[in-house]
């Protein structure tokens, strides 16, 4: 299996970002664009193109649903376990945003990474997790750092 983390994944920055704006009304979305992106992702994995048969196979199906409901949720389950209320996101501070965005991409990393390696024989959980963690981080920090810079 051709599938592994990025090193840098800015779309967890946009993610966190999203949820503490638009709070539960943002999931469809996230779990939209995230369905769309794991087929592109699973469909290209290969390197040989897009191969119509991996789109409709059901193992892969379900692989890119489950996935896209951790990764859809993830931020907002940081939220809940760190009892921050996102409709009162002009009183959350930058420092409250990066333990979100940390919190929710160990949750993210910790979700994806069992469902793969319950779905794919070699599977190198040990790696990957902490690929999506950093992966997820480095994506947001770096996000977070333009922002400061826009006005």
């Amino acid at each position: 299996m051709a599938l592994a983390a990025s090193f840098l994944y800015l779309p967890h920055g946009l993610r966190v970002l999203a949820t503490l704006i638009g709070g539960r009304k943002i999931i469809p979305g996230l779990f939209l664009g995230h369905v769309v992106s794991g087929i592109y992702i699973h469909s290209f994995a290969n390197g040989t193109g897009i191969e119509i048969l991996d789109i409709f196979n059901l193992e892969i199906i379900i692989i890119i649903l489950l996935t896209s409901i951790g990764s859809s949720f993830c931020v907002l389950l940081a939220l809940f376990i760190l009892k921050i209320n996102s409709l009162k996101i002009k009183s959350i501070k930058l420092k409250t945003i990066l333990f979100v965005s940390v919190l929710s991409s160990i949750i993210n990393s910790f979700f994806s990474n069992t469902i793969y390696y319950l779905s794919f024989d070699d599977w190198e959980i040990g790696v990957q997790f902490f690929q999506y963690i950093i992966g997820d981080l480095t994506g947001a920090l770096i996000l977070f750092y333009v922002l400061k810079f826009v006005k």
